[in-house]
């Protein structure tokens, strides 16, 4: 047997050969989750790739799949040929369509070729994948939901600190005049020059303090989280529980007065273009259909040409 058979054998063989104890609850010992005792994780254990997918996963299959490559020699040297011809005249056309139907024959066997293993590597990637989304679901839902109440509670504490540091720096300001005050007074008792005396209660009007320390309220400086914004943008008036990005399809009547008047903002050069995107899809769709009857004011339908097999439709 080659090695490649060999490992498709093992993998067989896999599921009645391993077996991986799983710990149960009495093995499990008791541990004070306390803000001073947080849980290490778990050991890593090695899971077999056949024990996350199903029972009657086909992998072995994919295992063993080696491509044909006298398919692609044979795709190739008909392209080539079809490339090579002359389309000219009634005789031109049917050679040419005689080499399209060699050519398209080429190209079904190597889609029939893949068309298994593909389908197969595509079901582990959607099991896989799938596998790594149910693991990953719990602890995302908790990162979102903690990460918003750190968030949350960040901004308050600064806006606590803020208003704080505000009036610490008043009260710091205020006391800075008033002993700004004080020396003028002193200046002017001791009969010092009236320019001196002017220019220290100048001074004294506008005399501030150096900046204040960040007051014990503050938040924390965090060791694994950065706190970040993430600004975005919506309709304006557009409920904060609702869609934020509506398709123009979906918009309510108060939506649609205002993305006509971001329109007319366009138009008058007060909002960028770029506010607005070509609906290509829905234009290419109304070709199609409509096709020299098409008529959208400074649109036009084209032919683009082509050919396919008789028998299928275009796309």
């Amino acid at each position: 047997m080659t090695p490649v058979d060999l490992l498709a054998a093992a993998l067989e063989a896999q599921d009645d050969e391993l077996e991986i104890p799983l710990p149960t609850a009495d093995d499990e010992p008791e541990i004070p989750l306390t803000p001073d005792h947080v849980p290490e994780p778990a050991a890593l254990a090695p899971v077999a790739l056949m024990q996350v997918l199903p029972a009657d996963f086909p992998l072995p299959t994919l295992i063993r799949f080696v491509p044909d490559v006298r398919l692609k020699a044979a795709a190739d040297d008909a392209a080539r040929y079809a490339l090579s011809l002359e389309v000219r005249g009634a005789e031109g056309l049917t050679t040419a369509d005689e080499a399209l139907t060699v050519l398209r024959g080429s190209q079904k066997a190597i889609v029939e070729h893949f068309a298994e293993p593909k389908d197969i590597a595509n079901r582990l990637h959607r099991s896989i994948s799938g596998t790594e989304s149910e693991w990953l679901a719990g602890g995302e839902a908790a990162t979102d939901a903690v990460g918003r109440k750190v968030y949350v509670e960040t901004k308050r504490l600064k806006a606590l600190a803020d208003e704080e540091r505000r009036k610490l720096q008043q009260a710091a300001d205020e006391q800075a005049r008033a002993d700004a005050t004080k020396r003028a007074k002193a200046a002017e008792q001791a009969q010092a020059p009236a320019a001196v005396v002017e220019n220290l209660k100048a001074q004294a009007q506008v005399a501030r303090a150096a900046p204040v320390s960040a007051p014990t309220s503050a938040p924390p400086k965090l060791a694994g989280t950065t706190v970040t914004k993430n600004w975005t943008c919506t309709i304006a008036g557009t409920p904060r529980d609702a869609e934020q990005q509506p398709a123009m399809a979906d918009l309510d009547n108060p939506q649609r007065a205002r993305v006509l008047e971001l329109m007319r903002a366009v138009l008058e050069g007060k909002a960028p273009i770029l506010c607005f995107e070509l609906g290509w899809q829905y234009l290419k769709k109304r070709a199609k259909a409509d096709e020299a009857t098409f008529n959208v004011p400074y649109m036009e339908a084209y032919d683009a040409g082509g050919t396919r097999a008789k028998g299928t439709r275009s796309k």
